[in-house]
């Protein structure tokens, strides 16, 4: 399994804008190019536990920190890995 060391630069170029978690359309592009770079190894080291610790670290420093927003946020950005991740892997991508 990936751990934080590994899974951080490729998650880097989504999250060090400011606008990370936006529904801006440049945000979306570059949430799903992060998703690319972790299907390109076939998802086989995507650690759910760290994908979430480095959303809750950047959030943090944002300086986002009510426990209840903070959830939500990871809570969404969790299900679309999910998504993406069991459906390419039904589908052999």
């Amino acid at each position: 399994m990936f751990d934080y060391e590994k899974m951080e630069p490729i998650m880097k170029p989504w999250l060090e804008l400011d606008t990370w978690n936006s529904s801006h359309h440049e945000d979306e592009i570059r949430f799903n190019k992060m998703m690319k770079e972790f299907e390109k190894i076939r998802f086989d080291n995507f650690n759910m536990d760290v994908y979430a610790d480095i959303i809750r670290d950047r959030l943090e420093e944002q300086g986002i920190m009510n426990p209840i927003e903070v959830q939500e946020i990871i809570d969404r950005y969790l299900q679309k890995a999910d998504a993406i991740i069991g459906y390419c892997l039904d589908n052999e991508f």
